[in-house]
Order: structure tokens, then C-alpha cells, then sequence
């Protein structure tokens, strides 16, 4: 799948001391399909041959940094694409001024060559989302993704001009567009990175939601009860890793306090961990014996 939206990037705005990255509208959409038989080959005529196969189909111009998944029909004669849409209110992108993403479906009719569907399913805020790799390209039933509880105030280092700050885990039903559950990081603390989804051992994909996330979470020195929890050698902050059952999710409220070690929401492990983990962190999940493959 090939995303051609239209955010663009004007060496020129960095002249005049601006962000070269802008949201044009008026350039339109689109969103391509590229033959999967035609991957992997390095030849310029197989190339030319692939970009001539490819479908186009015009979608209403937005932003989308983050895919969750896409799937063809049993019959072969659509594909849908789920991913985080947003729709920035003026000329500055995502990346310069925030603007929230959602939960939207696309559906693309392979006959006509034509977008379907065009929607946006869910209402709740997202960031960075997260799958079961193993249903990656099938209709999966569950997803997951990050949601902000507030924009901070102004980031001093430049662009982004506006920080957000994120606080809880949503388990999507990726059918629906409703929230099927929520983990919410105790009183504090805020996450730093996507969940990452990791099978449970000897389990099938099933919905999505056999096996566990993985949060890594931050506190700044100073919040109620981490005193233990801030050591010398870590800059002040607390972080801990939290291991939560996908299965076992819940609409559990908030921990009361940030030093409150109730596993809630679904949460089987909380682990205080030996140094900060710094805001806007990345993870993966690689299963150890994929580490001592030859």
C-alpha cells in the first residue's frame, strides 16, 4: 500500500527560519495498491511494469503517520485499510503543531477502482498503534494504540511546537471502532513509547489479544512515593515496565497514587527499572531465540 498524502516537504521554508514540513490540502489524496507479485525485483523494467499495475484510488487529503492493518476480502475483491488519520486545522503538519489522530477505515473496491469507504470509527485519540504481528495482513479483530490525556505546554527545543502527554493503553476493536478495554498508567507516570504485543508461548493469533503488552512507563522526580524509586544514576526520573494481559484488559480505574502497586486493568507485572527510559522511545518485541540464531 502506498500512501500519497499530501504533507509535504519545501526546502525553501528553512530559509526563512520555518518547518519544511506543511499540510497542502488542495494537492489532494491518494492511496495506491502495488501488486505483491511484483516485490523484490531490482530490474528497471520490472519496476516500470509494477508502477503501471498499480491502482489508484482518490481518498479526502489528511495525514496518516501510522498504519494498524490491511486486509483482503475472502473474496479478492477488496481491501480494507485501517490506520491513524488526522486532519491538521492549518498549514503546519502534525509534526510542527499537534493534531489528533482517530481510528478511520478505508475500503477500496478493486473492480471499479474506486474508495467505498471513507470513515472515521472511532472517537477516542490515538498515537502509535500496535498489532499482533502474526495477523498482520488478515481482518484482525483487536488492535491497540496509545492515548493522550493532554497537550503540554510549549516544547523549548523547537518543533513540535506542543508536547502531549500519554497515560494509557487502548484495546481497539478493529471492526467496530469501539474500545474494547483500557489500561491507564498509575497516577504520575506516562508512557513513553507504543505497547509492543508479545505472543503468548504455544498460542494461535485467534482475535488478536492471545498474548501480552508490553509499556514502559516514566515519572519525573518529585511524584508521591517514587523517593525508592529515583536512584542517583538515573537523572531523576522513575521508570518502570509494565506487562499486561491483552486477554485480561479491563475499563479498571486509575491507581490512586504513583507508589500504589495495584496490578490493575488487566496488568500481571510492574518492574522498577535501574535507569530512566527516556519520553518518545521506540519498541519491538524479538523473542530471545531469535537472538541466538546463527
Amino acid at each position: 500500500m502506498l500512501l500519497d498524502l499530501p504533507m509535504t516537504v519545501r526546502p525553501k521554508r528553512m530559509l526563512s527560519d520555518k518547518f519544511p514540513v506543511e499540510y497542502e490540502p488542495e494537492a489532494g489524496g491518494r492511496i495506491g495498491l502495488c501488486p505483491r507479485t511484483a516485490m523484490g525485483s531490482t530490474s528497471v523494467a520490472d519496476a516500470d511494469a509494477t508502477a503501471a499495475e498499480a491502482m489508484w484510488f482518490a481518498v479526502e487529503p489528511c495525514v496518516v503517520l501510522h498504519t494498524v492493518n490491511a486486509h483482503e476480502s475472502a473474496d479478492g475483491s477488496t481491501v480494507t485499510l485501517t490506520a491513524l488519520r488526522s486532519k491538521p486545522s492549518g498549514d503546519a503538519s502534525f509534526i510542527e503543531a499537534y493534531s489528533s489522530a482517530f481510528l478511520h477505515r478505508w475500503v477500496f473496491d478493486l473492480a471499479s477502482r474506486t474508495c467505498t469507504s471513507d470513515e472515521t470509527i472511532s472517537e477516542t485519540p490515538l498515537e502509535f498503534p500496535a498489532l499482533d504481528a502474526r495477523l498482520t495482513g488478515t481482518d484482525a479483530k483487536f488492535g491497540y494504540g496509545i492515548t493522550p490525556c493532554t497537550i503540554g505546554g510549549p516544547n523549548r527545543y523547537g518543533p513540535p511546537f506542543e508536547g502531549i502527554l500519554i497515560d494509557g493503553i487502548a484495546k481497539l476493536d478493529l471492526h467496530t471502532g469501539d474500545t474494547a478495554a483500557r489500561w491507564t498508567a498509575p497516577r504520575g507516570f506516562y508512557l513513553v513509547s507504543e505497547p509492543s504485543f508479545v505472543p503468548r508461548i504455544g498460542s494461535v493469533p485467534g482475535d488478536g489479544d492471545e498474548g501480552y503488552l508490553l509499556a514502559f512507563v516514566c515519572a519525573a522526580a518529585g511524584s508521591e512515593g517514587l523517593e525508592a524509586e529515583v536512584s542517583e544514576a538515573s537523572d531523576g526520573r522513575a521508570s518502570r515496565l509494565y506487562v499486561i494481559d491483552a486477554q485480561s484488559m479491563t475499563a479498571a480505574d486509575r491507581p490512586s497514587s504513583a507508589s500504589e502497586e495495584v496490578l490493575s486493568g488487566g496488568a500481571v507485572a510492574a518492574l522498577s527499572l535501574p535507569a530512566a527510559v527516556p519520553y518518545g522511545l521506540h519498541s519491538c518485541w524479538l523473542p530471545y531465540g531469535e537472538l541466538l540464531a546463527p
